[in-house]
């Protein structure tokens, strides 16, 4: 018992805010994964190219993490959102309008990817907030 919570301490702190943050933030990763993995199987059907696949992949998965190691350092408490939602909404969608120039028949997988990465800011924003992100989705798109 006293390991797990070791691991857990060490994964997402002890500070109770920022713990909140983590979890949120490795949730995020874990759903990206889970789209990243859907647009391997698409490529495995034949559905996407998978030339640009890869690269997507990591640079998707290199930025989440890169979030999580800034909370995890603390230097995200410096920041007037030290959630970092809107950074992470903007990196999210830029990588989402990415896949869906690869994706070919496997679009709609990015459509999901959208709508999660929508419904993550959709409680942490101001209306002017959404509306910005709005504005930005159909302009990458």
């Amino acid at each position: 018992m006293a390991s797990a919570r070791t691991l857990t301490d060490a994964l997402l702190t002890t500070d109770r805010r920022q713990r909140l943050r983590l979890a949120q933030a490795w949730l995020a990763c874990l759903l990206l994964f889970c789209c990243v993995l859907a647009l391997h199987v698409a490529s495995a059907f034949g559905l996407t190219d998978d030339g640009p696949l890869w690269w997507w992949s990591a640079a998707s998965l290199a930025g989440m993490l890169a979030v999580v190691l800034v909370i995890r350092s603390g230097f995200n408490k410096r920041l007037a959102d030290p959630a970092m939602t809107i950074q992470q909404m903007l990196y999210s969608v830029l990588c989402a309008a990415w896949a869906y120039s690869f994706a070919g028949s496997a679009h709609m997988v990015v459509g999901l990817i959208l709508a999660v990465i929508l419904m993550f800011g959709m409680f942490g924003l101001s209306s002017r907030q959404i509306v910005w992100v709005g504005v930005y989705v159909l302009a990458v798109f």
